[in-house]
């Protein structure tokens, strides 16, 4: 999660089929009260959501998150976001790289298109708006006068709320192969690599440098 700000206006690359957005993930957890508990402690702002919960950020309806009732923690599935004239163009890639279409998961209302990726996680392509940003947000810091202390002690820490989900990141033993299908599926972009360890993939359409990352395990 970060601290950047929410929502920007969508600018989109024109003629460029390309997912623009992560738009939430699904996990499933054996405990849904002491995951409650956690992503609260975190900073966000947890919702029940009929047998699961949500997971939002304070001030923002945007659900980043949600989370089911499992055996164990396991990434359920990812949900990208895409324009709306897009969702037509992405139906007939599919079916011209031989993917085959997937029913939404049990229970989850969807107005996507659903498929395995190469390793078997669900991916949903939905029409949502767009929650990543087109350009590198701007910060800047200020330095603490001589004999200021330059950090707020830890007793006195306010609690920190993540304001959006940037990316995610997911081990894989095969990085070549996730950058060859999140890059050919989902037109994603190569960000940075590094000899088939770690991959970063951005969003064509205006994002953060990574919406996935990919950590070879």
């Amino acid at each position: 999660m970060t601290q950047i700000r929410g929502f920007i206006e969508a600018t989109r690359r024109p003629d460029v089929l390309g997912v623009h957005s992560l738009d939430h993930f699904s996990l499933t957890v054996p405990d849904l009260d002491k995951a409650k508990t956690f992503y609260e402690t975190f900073g966000l702002d947890v919702r029940r959501e009929g047998k699961g919960i949500a997971l939002h950020t304070h001030g923002h309806q945007h659900r980043w998150g949600t989370l089911s009732e499992g055996p164990k923690k396991k990434l359920h599935y990812l949900s990208f976001g895409a324009f709306e004239d897009d969702l037509p163009r992405f139906r007939e890639h599919l079916h011209k790289l031989g993917i085959e279409r997937l029913d939404p998961p049990a229970g989850f209302e969807s107005n996507g298109l659903w498929f395995r990726d190469y390793s078997g996680v669900p991916i949903e392509i939905r029409v949502a708006e767009k929650s990543s940003p087109n350009a590198k947000s701007v910060f800047g810091a200020v330095s603490a006068p001589p004999g200021v202390a330059g950090a707020v002690k830890r007793s006195k820490v306010p609690i920190t709320q993540p304001r959006r989900l940037a990316h995610i990141l997911l081990f894989t033993p095969d990085v070549v192969r996730a950058i060859e299908f999140y890059t050919k599926v989902l037109g994603l972009r190569l960000s940075d690599s590094s000899e088939g360890n770690i991959a970063f993939l951005h969003g064509v359409h205006g994002s953060d440098h990574h919406l996935i990352a990919f950590a070879r395990s």
